[in-house]
């Protein structure tokens, strides 16, 4: 939930995170969209603050979150997924279920 943090917020949560991290532990971070992440979805990053009041969500979507890894003496990683989308009708049995 790291969009609903100020940034500066964000930074002192990674820098505990990396305070006690064991050497070769691993901090993952999932969370919204960001800008460029996919361009069809531009649009909604200005109508999703104003209609859901989310006053951190701007900043968040250009923060660079690498930057902020490599400066707390972490090693980015990034991994993209794409995002698939189902009618409920054909997720396979246990996605249905799931969803309830």
């Amino acid at each position: 939930m790291f969009h609903e943090l100020p940034p500066e917020v964000r930074r002192i949560i990674f820098g505990e995170c990396a305070r006690v991290l064991k050497p070769g532990g691993r901090l993952v971070l999932v969370d919204s969209l960001q800008r460029g992440d996919r361009p069809d979805y531009e649009g909604l990053f200005e109508l999703f603050p104003q209609n859901y009041h989310e006053p951190y969500y701007a900043s968040y979507t250009t923060e660079d979150f690498g930057a902020i890894a490599r400066a707390c003496g972490l090693t980015h990683i990034a991994l993209k997924f794409k995002l698939r989308h189902y009618p409920r009708s054909r997720l396979p049995h246990h996605e249905q279920r799931a969803v309830s």
